[in-house]
């Protein structure tokens, strides 16, 4: 999905996860078009197989090239979901950050690097 709107199939595919949880996404995706230097973001994981549940954890992969790609990430899904936990696994440009938002949504966001090779290189 280009990160500059939200792709119609995955706004359908987030129609299963409670309400609280669904705004979480949709806030946290139109948040991260906002970041400096992000290329795409996907959503992944069973939602984005469109097999999710009430119960399903949201997952995006985030493509950048930023080296500060993970702390501004970070920084962003903090500033939306006001989160109850909230980790980061590696550095720079790839990584993990993982966040629970007060009505227990997990969202998982994978950082890849977009390199010189890459199709998603602007």
């Amino acid at each position: 999905m280009p990160i500059d709107g939200i792709h119609p199939e995955a706004r359908a595919a987030l129609e299963v996860a409670p309400a609280a949880g669904r705004a979480a996404a949709l806030s946290l995706i139109a948040r991260l078009a906002q970041v400096p230097g992000l290329a795409a973001c996907y959503l992944s994981g069973s939602f984005g197989k469109g097999i999710a549940d009430r119960f399903s954890d949201v997952d995006l992969v985030v493509f950048g090239s930023d080296p500060e790609q993970l702390d501004l990430i970070r920084a962003a899904a903090r500033e939306v979901t006001s989160p109850v936990l909230d980790k980061t696994l590696g550095r720079g440009v790839e990584g993990v950050v993982t966040i629970v938002t007060p009505q227990w949504l997990r969202l998982d966001i994978a950082c890849r690097a977009v390199t010189d090779h890459s199709p998603l290189r602007r």
